[in-house]
């Protein structure tokens, strides 16, 4: 991965870090001096989250068909293996330290959900359980799965129709939740799609990014002919 790619990385992994400071301040009460107002920002961070990890992925893969069983699996392998074993650690820690003794009925109703990480699918439980710091990984998770079948369909578009794609899908995740909450429906904010929808622009932008760029370049070599 060359310089520019490892600090977008750099970005996506702070981030990262970043929500769970938020995550804490939100959940536990926790209070960071001097850094408190940068870290409550983690809403908007979490958007910067999904649009860099798709973005990354657009890097790796977007010049490859992963539409075969072998590179589909291979992806998956190498994606979902980063993020389901730390997230099953993470989930028996909170079972088993956290928990109250009354919570053992509510664990085991949760349990299938948190086990395939569909908790963002279900409205309505991000206050049960660990659900309200784990939802991005049930969003991050679903976005990943994706990856194959958008992917092939971003990479026989016009960069054009990436750009106006990228118009439509930066309209709609930032409309849709106004119009929910102008409309007082429940709160959009670990909704799945929508975070999708994040991570399918971050996709879009690495094409176009490197259009830029290679038209950037053009332009140079054509000005250094004419001297």
């Amino acid at each position: 991965m060359n310089n520019r790619l490892f600090f977008i990385d750099f970005l996506r992994v702070a981030s990262a870090f970043i929500i769970l400071f938020f995550h804490s301040i939100l959940h536990m009460g926790c209070w960071y001096p001097y850094l408190q107002c940068f870290f409550a920002q983690g809403a908007t961070v979490m958007t910067m989250f999904f649009l860099l990890s798709g973005f990354i992925v657009s890097a790796q893969y977007g010049n490859k068909s992963l539409m075969d069983l072998p590179s589909m699996t291979k992806f998956y392998k190498k994606k979902l293996f980063s993020i389901v074993p730390i997230y099953l650690i993470f989930y028996a820690i909170h079972v088993i330290y956290f928990s109250g003794p009354n919570s053992l009925r509510q664990n085991l109703i949760l349990f299938p959900i948190e086990l395939t990480m569909t908790q963002s699918w279900l409205e309505g439980l991000g206050h049960l359980s660990h659900n309200g710091g784990t939802w991005f990984i049930s969003c991050l998770v679903f976005s990943f799965l994706s990856v194959p079948f958008l992917n092939e369909i971003f990479r026989q578009l016009t960069n054009q129709k990436r750009l106006g794609l990228i118009i439509f899908l930066s309209f709609m995740v930032i409309y849709v939740p106004i119009a929910a909450r102008l409309l007082g429906a429940p709160n959009l904010y670990d909704n799945p799609l929508l975070r999708c929808g994040e991570f399918a622009i971050g996709m879009l932008v690495y094409p176009i990014f490197n259009w830029l760029k290679q038209l950037k370049y053009e332009h140079f070599i054509s000005n250094q002919l004419q001297l």
